[in-house]
């Protein structure tokens, strides 16, 4: 009898925890928005989803006709725009690193170009 009541304990014990070890872990999406009129700017991170990520930069980027420009999954990624026009933008995104994101971005812009934002979905920024 006792031995039984042992298993049925460790079984309630052990079942979540098989359970939760056999989950994947949850998705993390970034977002930056841009407004090509305005030049500004803003990003979201660590958003469980898509529609997440892309109110919160939209929300961050406090302008009329910002939308977004570029959204991640378990990556990071930058937005570049040219110094003397807010309507030509590029995005880089990279696995692990906002610099490298930021790079991709500014050689995709080419000359006379700035970094606007950079951001990662699962770190702090």
């Amino acid at each position: 009898m006792k031995k039984s009541r042992l298993f049925g304990i460790a079984t309630l014990i052990a079942f979540p925890i098989t359970i939760m070890a056999s989950m994947p872990a949850l998705a993390d999406y970034a977002a930056i928005a841009y407004s090509r009129s305005t030049g500004y700017s803003g990003y979201s991170w660590k958003h469980y989803s898509a529609s997440g990520a892309r109110n919160g930069a939209i929300s961050s980027c406090n302008s009329q006709g910002c939308t977004v420009e570029v959204l991640v999954e378990n990556q990071c990624a930058a937005l570049a725009r040219k110094r003397n026009d807010f309507s030509f933008v590029t995005t880089g995104v990279d696995s692990n690193s906002r610099s490298a994101a930021g790079n991709k971005a500014m050689v995709a812009c080419g000359s006379n170009c700035q970094l606007v934002a950079s951001v990662c979905s699962n770190i702090d920024n």
